[in-house]
């Protein structure tokens, strides 16, 4: 019975182990580094022109649109330029083709 618990604990160290190797220890499956910088391409947090977000080092690209009739997704790079992070945006006149209508 003891040997059976003692392989138990091995096992659940060295999965443990795997997953601290390929998360690291801050819980990213990819560093940021790895990424390269974000990149936008309408400069930010600009609700009237469609832009498009994405990691030098990625094939991914987050490309602004229209929710609803009124609503933007506008993706952005925060986190000193090293995440995409997004927001949803109230247009007051609208919203056509990724931006605000001014």
């Amino acid at each position: 019975m003891e040997k059976k618990i003692v392989y138990i604990i091995s096992a659940v160290l060295l999965v443990v182990a795997l997953v601290l190797a390929v998360y690291g220890l801050t819980g990213r499956a990819i560093s940021s580094e790895a990424l390269g910088r974000c990149m936008d391409s309408d400069g930010g947090l600009d609700y009237y022109t469609q832009g498009t977000t994405s990691y030098e080092n990625r094939d991914t690209i987050y490309i602004d649109y229209c929710v609803q009739r009124g609503k933007l997704k506008e993706y952005y790079c925060g986190g000193g330029g090293l995440s995409i992070q997004s927001q949803r945006q109230s247009c007051l006149n609208g919203c056509v083709d990724g931006a605000c209508i001014p």
